[in-house]
């Protein structure tokens, strides 16, 4: 009995560790913050930036669509790459800090001032990958041709690991100048569990005085019911009435 007993008790533990350990991969939110600026100033023109759910728990993001000339840079904490479209796929691992990628000919300040002074990120970029993981997001950039004024429009894009598009931005950057792509872990906020009611007792309807039907919703007082009174005499009534009935007798005894 004390072994059956045991073994009920395990399971209903095992139970209770699956219904708080399991549950879906904890999301990997990555932050995208793309500007671009004017050649020689490092203060950008135009900033815009997009956070997009990986929906995985990886931290892998991958360059694999680059319509951009020249030399790019891709910097992390553990090192330096650089890179043009025949380096592709550029891989980064965020689990840790934040990267960016800057293009050729963007002043040595321009990342900082778009992506600050956040951690870098400790696992180097590698460039020319020749296997990425499978849930690593996928990121396409594109700089068009120069509108009638010279502009160019800079845009990223990210899709999951299936190829379905999970958000993106850009910018507007001067004919002649840079572009910088900023990459970070996004900071997620748990949702609070709701405060439970210190006082779960019912509050009574308005006007009901909370004693269970003695007023009518109006507040009026609705009069109670009063039961009949018995028929049965007391006790004190009916020996009453024996003592009178003996008297009686002995009464119409004497007389005859």
């Amino acid at each position: 009995m004390a072994r059956t007993g045991w073994r009920v008790a395990a399971a209903g533990l095992a139970c209770g560790a699956v219904l708080l350990g399991g549950g879906p991969a904890r999301a990997s939110l990555i932050t995208l913050t793309l500007a671009a600026g004017l050649a020689g100033n490092a203060t950008p023109t135009a900033t815009n930036t997009a956070t997009v759910d990986t929906g995985t728990g990886n931290w892998d993001v991958a360059l694999n669509q680059l319509t951009a000339d020249g030399i790019h840079t891709a910097k992390t904490a553990g090192g330096t790459v650089f890179f043009g479209g025949s380096g592709l796929p550029l891989l980064i691992n965020l689990s840790d800090g934040r990267a960016y990628l800057a293009s050729a000919g963007s002043p040595d300040d321009a990342p900082k001032a778009v992506a600050g002074n956040a951690p870098l990120a400790s696992a180097t970029p590698v460039g020319g990958a020749s296997e990425l993981p499978s849930a690593a997001t996928l990121l396409g950039l594109t700089v068009s041709d120069p509108g009638s004024n010279g502009d160019k429009v800079v845009s990223v894009g990210a899709t999951d690991a299936a190829g379905r598009s999970i958000g993106g931005t850009l910018v507007t950057m001067p004919g002649d100048g840079w572009w910088v792509l900023g990459l970070s872990p996004a900071a997620t906020t748990p949702t609070p569990n709701p405060t439970p009611d210190p006082d779960p007792t019912p509050t009574p309807e308005p006007g009901t005085g909370g004693n269970g039907g003695g007023e009518t919703p109006g507040g009026t007082p609705v009069p109670v019911p009063v039961p009949p009174a018995h028929a049965t005499p007391e006790p004190s009534t009916m020996a009453l009435a024996a003592l009178g009935m003996g008297a009686a007798g002995l009464w119409r005894r004497r007389r005859s």
